[in-house]
């Protein structure tokens, strides 16, 4: 009986924070438009290409500053168990530049961020502003990379370079590939209204 009590007890204070954050999200907002959080979003597409042995993909996606250090990777899909660690070796950029950010930050992103491969689908990934670190990243021109690749499969990359600073930049899209048809990114500075 005690158990029951305080299960509803903990179900009417979890109901009354979501009717709380509810009530202050929409007062918070002009004109019943929802705010955008700053950052840069991006949004991209997986597809199953036709063959008898699918496997789901390696992916990640992340930002590099104008020499080619990664400073922010937002998403890493990757099996984290074995056998998979020795195939993220297959996202060659990635890897590569992992190896390189980890002799000076000295963090292993692999353990830290790393998710579950995903099948095909809609996906959106988001970048706050700031470095793996967790410190602002200053504004200039990054190039964002979208790299996949799969077991038995293809190997494919996107990137484009972005200006990021105080002028919003409305989706775009990217040209496609077998792995990931479609791509868009969108940046939304701080403090912009």
């Amino acid at each position: 009986m005690r158990r029951i009590v305080l299960v509803l007890l903990a179900s009417a204070a979890v109901l009354s924070t979501v009717a709380s954050a509810e009530n202050t999200a929409s007062s918070s907002q002009s004109n019943d438009t929802p705010s955008t959080p700053s950052g840069l979003h991006v949004w991209f597409k997986l597809d199953r290409p036709s063959g008898s042995s699918y496997r789901r993909p390696y992916l990640a996606v992340w930002l590099e500053d104008a020499e080619g250090f990664p400073v922010k990777t937002a998403t890493l899909w990757i099996q984290t168990e074995q056998p998979g660690p020795r195939w993220h070796r297959d996202l060659t950029r990635w890897y590569r530049n992992d190896r390189m950010r980890k002799i000076v930050e000295k963090t292993n992103l692999v353990d830290g961020i790393s998710a579950a491969t995903r099948g095909p689908g809609d996906y959106e990934t988001h970048f706050d502003g700031t470095d793996n670190a967790g410190n602002p990243l200053p504004h200039g021109t990054y190039t964002l990379c979208l790299e996949a690749a799969r077991e038995n499969g293809t190997y494919k990359i996107i990137r484009t370079r972005v200006r990021l600073g105080e002028t919003p930049i409305q989706r775009t899209e990217l040209k496609g590939n077998i792995e990931i048809p479609q791509a868009a990114y969108a940046y939304t500075p701080p403090n912009a209204k």
